[in-house]
C-alpha cells in the first residue's frame, strides 16, 4: 500500500518536471487552456455539485499562476490538478469503503438480532 501511495504522489511531480524541462509551447498552451476552461466553467455553472468538483481543480491550479517560466507554470498547474484528482479519488474511495463496512456491520447486527429473536421464540414457545 505504501508503494502505491508513493507512486501516486511522485508520478505527477515527475510529469510536472518533464513538462517544465521540455517546455513545448503546444503542451504548455494545452494545459493552460484546459485550466482556463475549468476556471470559466466554475464561474458560469449554477450547479453546486459541479462547482464543488471544479473548485478542486480550479483553486490548486491557481497556485502556480505567478510563476514566470511557462514550462514550470504549466507543469505545476498539471501537478496541482493531478494531485487534487489523487486526493479526491482517495477521499471517495475512503468514503466508499467506510460506507461498505457500515452497511455490512448494520446487516450483521440485524441478522444476529433476527436469529436471536427466532431462537428465543423457539425456546420460549416450547416451554
Amino acid at each position: 500500500m505504501q508503494e502505491l501511495i508513493l507512486i501516486a504522489a511522485i508520478t505527477p511531480l515527475l510529469l510536472a518536471v518533464i513538462i517544465a524541462l521540455l517546455n513545448f509551447d503546444w503542451l504548455n498552451n494545452g494545459i493552460m487552456n484546459f485550466h482556463q476552461w475549468i476556471v470559466r466553467k466554475h464561474s458560469t455553472t449554477n450547479s453546486g455539485v459541479l462547482k464543488f468538483f471544479l473548485s478542486l481543480f480550479k483553486y490548486p491550479g491557481q497556485v502556480p499562476q505567478g510563476v514566470g517560466h511557462s514550462g514550470w507554470k504549466s507543469g505545476l498547474t498539471l501537478f496541482t490538478s493531478t494531485f487534487s484528482t489523487v486526493v479526491l479519488g482517495g477521499v471517495l474511495a475512503g468514503i466508499g469503503i467506510l460506507t461498505y463496512y457500515v452497511i455490512m456491520i448494520t446487516l450483521v447486527i440485524i441478522v444476529v438480532v433476527v436469529i436471536l429473536a427466532i431462537i428465543g421464540g423457539i425456546l420460549g414457545g416450547g416451554s
